[in-house]
């Protein structure tokens, strides 16, 4: 079993992200290639972009890492701001690996990319509390205490 090499895909309320990236140093090994979300981000129609878009990429690969835009427990969508509401209560891997025939690692989105950050980049020499704060359709974030992250904390949901 190889996970040095993973596709990772960044699903949006806009669009939908993916290259091949060596998991040991963050590089990307291929272009960032992007196809539209579908409106309305149904289940079944963003399956179908996802599925062009390993096809662009050309992954035949068995990991895909995909950050998703909604709480996720245990690989299940637990909200939907910027996706269809169909996608509530459902397992956002098995979806996605009936399109496509490889093992996925399902996420919240900004947790994702807060994960990135704390092992490759900025937050590599942080101790403490961190909290990583992402723009795009919606706002997002990832938590950390001690470099421990504090999943789903969608402080862009947070009612004041």
């Amino acid at each position: 079993m190889n996970t040095d090499t993973i596709l990772g895909i960044d699903v949006g309320g806009t669009g939908i992200k993916g290259a091949v990236v060596n998991t040991r140093t963050g590089e990307l090994l291929t272009e960032r290639v992007k196809v539209m979300t579908p409106k309305p981000a149904t289940p079944k129609a963003v399956s179908k972009a996802l599925r062009k878009l390993v096809d662009q990429i050309g992954w035949k690969g068995d990991y895909i890492g995909c950050g998703f835009p909604a709480i996720i427990k245990k690989q299940v969508a637990h909200s939907a701001a910027n996706v269809h509401k169909n996608w509530i209560g459902t397992n956002v891997a098995e979806v996605f690996g009936k399109v496509v025939p490889a093992d996925f690692f399902v996420l919240n989105d900004a947790d994702a990319a807060g994960l990135a950050e704390m092992r490759m980049g900025a937050g590599k020499k942080c101790n403490g509390v961190a909290l990583m704060i992402t723009i795009g359709t919606g706002i997002g974030s990832a938590l950390f205490s001690e470099k421990v992250l504090v999943p789903n904390s969608e402080v862009g949901h947070v009612l004041f």
